[in-house]
Parts: C-alpha cells; structure tokens; sequence
C-alpha cells in the first residue's frame, strides 16, 4: 500500500512539475529603469516590520547594502493551473548589471541570494505578467528596503500596516485608488480610524514625519483587497518594509 502511495505522489509531483515548465513566462524589461542612489535614514532595526507584500503584475524593491552584504529575498507564486504564468526576476546594479536572474513556476516558494561586494542600491526587478496574472509574496530581511510605490497593485488582505515616507522625506500626501465598490478602514499613526465607502479614490495627507504608518483593516461587510498606492508630487515615492528601514533619494 505504502508503495502505491509514494508511486501516486512520485507521479503526481512529475505531472505538476511537467505543467509548470510548460506554463508561459512573465516578459520582463528593466532597461529603461533608473536606479537612484539611496541613502539609510532610519537604524536598520527590524522590529516591527511587514512580513511581505503580496503583488501582482511588475514591482520594483530597491535595497541600499554595505559592502558585503548578502541580499536575499523570499518569493511566493500563489498562481495555479488557472493562472500558471511564471514570475521572471533580475537583481541587478546601478549600471543594470545582471548579477541573478531566474524564473518561479507556480506553487513554489523560492529564496534568492547574492552577495555583493560594494555597498550601493541595487534593484529587484520582478514581473508575474500584466492582466490577470498570478498574484506573488515578496519579503527581505535586508535592513534598508523599499518597495517602489508607483501605483501599481498591492494586495492588503484583513489587517494590514505599511510605512510610508512622511512630509520630512517630501511626501505631502499620499493617494490610494482602489476599484469600485470597495471599501475599507484606515488609520495614520494609530490615530483615528477613517471609514471610506466606495472611494476610488483616496487622498491621505501625511504628517510631519519621516516614516508615517498607515493601517488597513475591512468593514464587516466590504473589502478591498486591491490597493494602488501612489505618491504624485512627493519625492520619495516608497513603501517600506518597517518602521525602522527607511531609505531616502540622494539628491
């Protein structure tokens, strides 16, 4: 019985495996991206930090590292045979050197890591495809991390916290677009809690702060899920990944 079992997961395993190298991959092109140059502003400290953003469709996550340091991501494809398209991902530096690159096939789990030897920023470029491609987690453990913050989707599921660049790092407001009939609570700093009922769109003013917190949580009977997070005349148009890790344009 036992070896019937393990034949039937042997097979299996090959079967998914078989429909995961032959599902389409994402198109990526980073060769029109201008990397800044960053600079750390808060202590490095990951307390309190965001487990991982969950994306969808193209995003950029910049790492400001010290000479030596390992860079290191965890990716989630939480795609399907419905949605099998495959992650494609580049790190690569200033001058858009490749210094890894490779493709995550749905379901998998994947940690990728490169030690750098000059302390510079360097870039995540990483893509599921546009339309309705699979959604996927991305979490680093680096001190200093920045998700760029270009209007594009972030998922925000129940409860959630962000840190973003307050009015110190030249972010007045922040804006969040969200699709019709969506709704959700929010707070800055833990202060009041604000009910927005089909907004579409939201314009936050942000505090005089370096990194402000803005916490998400759901009405009881909508939510949304799908967030465009953007930050028009700001200058430092992130989204971190703790209280603690912010970074800032060397201008």
């Amino acid at each position: 019985m036992l070896k019937k079992l393990v034949a039937v997961l042997s097979l299996f395993t090959l079967v998914f495996s078989a429909a995961a190298a032959d599902a389409p991959v994402a198109p990526l092109n980073y060769k029109k991206l201008i990397v800044p140059v960053l600079k750390p502003v808060g202590s490095g400290d990951l307390a309190n930090s965001v487990v991982h953003y969950v994306l969808r469709g193209e995003h950029v996550v910049y790492i400001c590292a010290k000479d030596g340091e390992e860079i290191k991501f965890t990716v989630k494809h939480f795609g399907d045979t419905t949605r099998p398209t495959g992650i494609r991902y580049a790190l690569i530096d200033r001058r858009q050197n490749v210094l890894k690159e490779g493709v995550i096939t749905y379901g998998k789990l994947e940690t990728i890591a490169c030690k750098v030897e000059k302390g510079d920023t360097y870039a995540f470029v990483i893509t599921s495809g546009p339309g309705a491609a699979p959604w996927y987690s991305v979490a680093t453990k680096n001190p200093f991390a920045a998700l760029a913050a270009t209007g594009k989707e972030i998922y925000l599921f129940g409860q959630q916290k962000i840190y973003v660049p307050g009015k110190i790092l030249s972010n007045p407001e922040m804006q969040i677009r969200t699709t019709p009939k969506e709704s959700y609570v929010y707070s800055i700093n833990d202060g009041e809690k604000v009910s927005l009922t089909e907004p579409k769109l939201a314009k936050l003013p942000l505090p005089e702060n370096e990194v402000v917190k803005i916490h998400f949580s759901r009405l009881p009977k909508t939510w949304c899920q799908n967030f465009l997070i953007s930050f028009p005349g700001g200058k430092t148009p992130f989204i971190f990944f703790g209280p603690n890790r912010a970074v800032d344009i060397v201008r």
